[in-house]
């Protein structure tokens, strides 16, 4: 369910611009829209006709008398279409306030630019963005200025869903999948295969080959098997693999698409620090031309969470002697194609996802380590 969404403005055209991303939502799922400002009390702007960054009483005064001036009439304009809207105008450090209203509020959506007033620097680097992203509670929308609302309404969305392969990225699709069903989108779920090092391309360019056509070859049956879980929940969903650098690759699949956001975990492998220093979120949002669905760690896993709460008897390691067996390369596939199911399957036992998911990534490092074409090796468990 989604009954809230806050809106940070701070009085600039792109700030505005989230706007009609989240009026469109709003709309699909009747949400009322909270407009934020923080008049004063973060440094903007060095330009010369920007406002004293300590202002004096009587400008903060009439920075606040602007801000409340300005979002009544945005809200004027939005209620004449239909929505519910509220207004906050708080003085103060300007994240800080973004999420107490998200917070006190029990919103479950941000949506907002990633700068405004203070450049692209301001807010996506140490800053408002910055400070969201690591503490919101609820997923953030973020869109730049490379983004062209209004969504279209002559068809329903598109969102390509980037998968890493790891347990925080697919802990967000739950999140996303509801998103999704409310909008009313189509998903692509995504998996970008870096190519081999340059060095074994080419010294041993049939191994590097081999290397390329296992991994796209798993990685489009990990997706299909995530995608039936998702259309089992009535939601349309496709799959793609393509080698190449994951920003890049991102960016040119969701054009090539006409894909209208990008949905994904703050971070899979990599750490949310990774994230914000620069790498595939943050890379990819600066070369996309539509808005950015992030959900972080803490937000991504409380559907997991929820769901094992409803699962009071665990099941518990025991001490079992270990076993020597034989496989071929045939039955190794099967056994993890099995492992997969358990960890994909839309009625999955969540008890059994961690240990599922241990053996697996056990299976596939003897897998890679020792197995050979056409040959039965030991796999000792």
């Amino acid at each position: 369910m989604l009954s809230t969404i806050v809106v940070p403005l701070d009085g600039s055209a792109l700030a505005e611009q989230a706007l009609s991303y989240a009026t469109r939502i709003a709309k699909s799922a009747g949400a009322k829209l909270l407009l934020v400002r923080a008049p004063v009390g973060v440094p903007e702007s060095s330009a010369p006709d920007s406002r004293p960054s300590v202002p004096t009483p009587a400008g903060a005064f009439l920075d606040e008398l602007d801000a409340r001036s300005e979002l009544a009439r945005i809200a004027s304009r939005l209620e004449v279409g239909g929505l519910e809207v509220e207004t906050h105008v708080h003085t103060g450090e300007a994240a800080a306030v973004i999420l107490d209203v998200a917070r006190n509020r029990h919103a479950e959506l941000i949506v907002m630019s990633t700068h405004g007033r203070g450049g692209f620097g301001r807010w996506l680097y140490g800053s408002v963005a910055d400070q969201i992203l690591r503490q919101s509670p609820v997923p953030v929308l973020l869109a730049t200025a490379a983004c062209s609302p209004p969504w279209p309404e002559d068809r329903r969305l598109r969102i390509v869903v980037p998968l890493d392969g790891s347990p925080m990225a697919e802990a967000a699709l739950g999140t996303i999948g509801d998103f999704a069903a409310l909008v009313g989108a189509d998903l692509l779920l995504l998996r970008v295969v870096e190519p081999a090092p340059r060095g074994v391309s080419a010294q041993a360019p049939h191994v590097a080959e081999t290397y390329l056509q296992t991994e796209l070859s798993e990685s489009l049956g990990y997706l299909r098997l995530i995608a039936n879980g998702l259309m089992s929940r009535g939601l349309a969903a496709a799959a793609r693999t393509v080698v190449g650098y994951p920003p890049l690759a991102i960016a040119s699949i969701t054009k090539e698409q006409g894909a209208d956001i990008i949905a994904m975990a703050t971070h899979g492998s990599g750490g949310l620090s990774r994230l914000i220093a620069g790498s595939v979120a943050t890379e990819t949002l600066q070369r996309a031309s539509v808005p950015l669905l992030l959900i972080r760690p803490a937000v991504a896993g409380q559907r997991e969470a929820a769901v094992a709460m409803l699962e009071p008897t665990p099941i518990e390691k025991t001490a079992i002697p270990a076993v020597d067996v034989r496989l071929n390369q045939y039955e190794l596939d099967l056994l993890l194609r099995g492992l997969g199911e358990i960890l994909y399957a839309p009625d999955r036992d969540v008890r059994l996802v961690e240990p599922a998911r241990e053996l697996r990534m056990r299976l596939k490092h003897v897998e890679a380590e020792l197995f050979q074409p056409n040959d039965g090796r030991a796999v000792r468990d």
